[in-house]
């Protein structure tokens, strides 16, 4: 009995790079809304941190961010809106929460 000789099928995927100098229109106005804050490092120590521009939240939601962060081991600096955490990730949680 004679056997025949099965194809290999090969894939071929193609990937589009933008040519250099390709110009990418700025993101829109829903994709840029939302409060900013900024990420610094604080004190002597250099500890990760956050500046938040408390005029971008109600009373309401500042005394809950404040209480939030202190919950979470955060040093913070209310009359500067500065809130610092020995550790990274807590300061990421906080910039996820408040986003």
């Amino acid at each position: 009995m004679a056997t025949k000789g099965k194809k290999k099928a090969k894939a071929a995927a193609t990937v589009n790079i933008p040519a250099p100098g390709t110009f990418m229109p700025p993101m829109s106005a829903d994709e840029n809304k939302g409060p900013k804050l900024e990420t610094c490092e604080v004190g002597p120590f250099r500890l990760k941190g956050v500046k938040v521009d408390f005029a971008q939240y109600t009373e309401d939601q500042i005394q809950e961010m404040i209480a939030w962060a202190k919950e979470n081991d955060a040093y913070v600096v209310e009359d500067k809106g500065l809130f610092s955490w020995r550790k990274e990730a807590k300061r990421d949680w906080f910039i996820l929460r408040w986003t």
